[in-house]
């Protein structure tokens, strides 16, 4: 799947920049000196919409012929100040707003321009997504409705939208937005697919909040991704199969198999009792498959 084309990279057109003095509007006066001034400080005291001006006044650019990022250190620097700020606080459940939501989705697109772009991630780049899981973990956690299970078929995945108030509208954007960037990162810079799979799945697996047509978006590409990528193992199970037939081997104990339901590969997985081929890697997988395989199965002679 092309990042470029992903609800999470932006539209514009992305050129490497010369590097420029800086020029932000914020410090071209004294007056906008003190509002910038008063910006840091409203930072320090936890204010997340300060974290987003004062990141997007930065200028950030990209030298292709070096190969360095310039001032994304510093933009993330202001992001990692306003998210612990706000996650400090482990006795209270978190306030989940608008403001928290855009400097989420913020985060994540320069993640994902990153990856996208093979730019070289700098010594923010680890601090940067391990506290935007840390984050997505905790909202899981206070969650006031379970998700669907994740080992569902997205097909099988309601699609409708679920009234709730606004914390909780917040809550599950947000989920949703760092469950697909932590699978994409996953997929293209990490080339992990099993753990891509994984949050894929996660995202799908949360119930959808209202009126928000991003993440809506994000939902579904996260299951086109699992259609392209349950091609893949489908055609490495085949390629694994014939090789298999035609090396001769006579034990099929000690060889990988693959859940016929979420794809992961293990060793030695149970099988389906009545046709003896289709693999499961745990009782869930096998009840959340039992639909499709039935007809497969029943038309197996035994």
């Amino acid at each position: 799947m092309l990042l470029s084309s992903h609800p999470l990279i932006s539209p514009f057109e992305r050129v490497s920049k010369p590097p420029q003095p800086r020029q932000d509007k914020l410090c071209t006066s004294s007056t906008a000196t003190r509002e910038y001034t008063q910006l840091e400080q409203n930072l320090w005291q936890g204010s997340l919409s300060a974290a987003v001006q004062l990141a997007t006044g930065e200028n950030p650019y990209h030298d292709t012929d070096t190969g360095k990022c310039y001032q994304c250190d510093r933009v993330a620097q202001y992001y990692l100040i306003g998210l612990q700020k706000t996650m400090q606080n482990n006795e209270q459940e978190l306030g989940c707003t608008a403001d928290l939501l855009e400097l989420v989705w913020q985060m994540c697109q320069m993640v994902l321009e990153h990856v996208e772009n093979e730019y070289p991630v700098g010594d923010w780049f680890v601090p940067v997504t391990q506290n935007l899981w840390a984050l997505a973990k905790r909202l899981k956690d206070e969650e006031k409705r379970p998700d669907y299970h994740a080992v569902m078929l997205p097909s099988m995945v309601p699609e409708q939208e679920e009234k709730c108030d606004s914390q909780e509208t917040y809550r599950r954007a947000i989920r949703i937005t760092i469950y697909n960037c932590r699978a994409l990162v996953y997929q293209q810079h990490s080339h992990d697919i099993d753990k891509a799979v994984v949050y894929f799945r996660k995202c799908v697996a949360v119930r959808l909040p209202p009126a928000l047509e991003a993440q809506k978006l994000l939902r579904q590409s996260a299951i086109a991704a699992l259609d392209t990528l349950a091609q893949h193992y489908v055609a490495k199970s085949r390629s694994a199969s014939i090789s298999t037939t035609s090396s001769g081997a006579s034990s099929s104990s000690s060889s990988s198999s693959l859940c016929g339901n979420c794809g992961v590969e293990k060793r030695s997985m149970p099988v389906c009792a009545r046709c003896k081929t289709k693999t499961y890697c745990s009782s869930r997988c096998l009840l959340a498959h039992k639909l499709a395989h039935e007809k497969e199965c029943k038309g197996r002679k035994h």
